[in-house]
């Protein structure tokens, strides 16, 4: 299944009654016992199953191919990622700037390709 069909999965799975006031999965939104609005509750549902990362610009060029420098070095070239660098622990931060390197470098690698 697609991201993209887990997305649309995850908000059928949440659709909001304004009648009723009660989301899909049975939380009472607004309500003192759930204590939510239905955005705050839906939130939570996404932040559950999904990150939102802001991909960053490439740090530079290196012969006009774009290079992500994070705690490893990832480059975008001829429609492939290339990931040169240190293997073993890394903290959470410098994890998810790799990560966010790695999608930036796929991203442009598919329009590469």
């Amino acid at each position: 299944m697609s991201v993209s069909d887990e997305l649309a999965a995850l908000l059928e799975e949440h659709r909001f009654d304004p009648e009723t006031r009660i989301c899909a999965c049975g939380v009472e939104c607004g309500v003192m016992c759930d204590n939510l609005t239905y955005l705050e509750h839906l939130n939570h549902a996404l932040r559950n199953r999904f990150s939102v990362v802001e991909l960053p610009e490439p740090d530079g060029y290196a012969e006009e191919q774009p290079y992500w420098d994070s705690t490893d070095y990832v480059e975008a070239e001829d429609g492939h990622v290339y990931l040169i660098g240190s293997t073993g622990y890394r903290k959470p931060n410098e994890a998810r700037d790799l990560a966010a390197a790695l999608v930036a470098a796929a991203n442009r690698a598919e329009a590469q390709s």
